[in-house]
């Protein structure tokens, strides 16, 4: 069975996922990257969670992005803890 807990768990596992965002970024016209770069991204660690905060872009193609980013992120968080069996809540 494969198991979903150890699959980033893994250091190697995690280069590899970095290593395929860092191509696909490398796709994108570099006025792109260049108005990502100015994005602030702020990640709060608690005991037992996190907060995510992103900063507004200039850029609409970026606003989209992160629109996208967050809409993925969130479904395959939630869908990924409710397969596992845990009890999920999304807040607005």
């Amino acid at each position: 069975m494969f198991d979903f807990g150890k699959m980033f768990s893994n250091p190697q596992a995690r280069e590899m996922m970095f290593s395929m965002m860092a191509q696909q970024m490398a796709q994108v016209p570099p006025d792109i990257r260049e108005a990502l770069g100015r994005v602030e991204v702020g990640i709060r660690k608690t005991e037992r969670g996190f907060a995510l905060r992103i900063g507004q872009s200039d850029d609409p193609r970026v606003e989209e992005m992160i629109n996208n980013a967050l809409n993925s992120w969130s479904d395959l968080l939630s869908r990924g803890f409710n397969a596992m069996g845990y009890r999920v809540v999304m807040y607005d």
